[in-house]
């Protein structure tokens, strides 16, 4: 602070502050404190909506996709039902199929 001070009042390096302008140096050096300050409770707010946003975009994501897997899962169920439904009778039919070849081949074999 105290060099943004001696820069702004055109001193060089190493010059001595006079007596009259360092009150002036010292108040600086506060204004630059608080300003620091201002700034980096802004950025830290900043920061702290930025995880917000973050945070609420996650969320929705998991919303859409709890609810694509919600109808997904509606639609398999669904589509499984009228499978089971249906499969039933032909794992049946197929069970029957495949014991006659069975024994179609034990048959075949004998003879």
């Amino acid at each position: 602070a105290v060099f943004v001070a001696v820069d702004l009042l055109g001193l060089n390096e190493g010059q001595m502050v006079p007596g009259r302008l360092r009150g002036l140096v010292e108040g600086w050096e506060e204004i630059v404190e608080v300003a620091a300050r201002v700034l980096l409770k802004l950025w830290g707010e900043q920061v702290l909506l930025d995880r917000a946003d973050e945070e609420r975009r996650r969320e929705r994501e998991k919303a859409e996709e709890a609810q694509r897997g919600f109808f997904a899962s509606r639609r398999k169920s669904r589509a499984k039902t009228t499978w089971e439904d249906r499969g039933g009778t032909v794992v049946r039919r197929g069970k029957e199929i495949m014991r006659k070849l069975m024994e179609g081949v034990k048959e075949g074999t004998k003879g």
